[in-house]
């Protein structure tokens, strides 16, 4: 085999490697992209924000935990 080839085969096991990596990683919450973040409430916005579906809408689909 060439080098060209050899080179190509490690970058391609590397990369397959670092997906799973991540893959396992963030299903396992070792790495977390979740964002906390802190508003001021009045108006209205402390029902909005207290009720459960909201709550959990935004943590599964934006990663925002409020």
């Amino acid at each position: 085999m060439n080098k060209k080839r050899i080179i190509g085969i490690i970058i391609f096991l590397l990369l397959i490697g670092f997906i799973v990596g991540y893959k396992y990683l963030s299903e396992n919450d070792i790495i977390s992209r979740t964002t906390t973040i802190y508003v001021a409430t009045g108006g209205g916005k402390e029902d909005f924000l207290s009720d459960k579906e909201v709550r959990k809408l935004l943590k599964n689909r934006y990663h925002i935990n409020v």
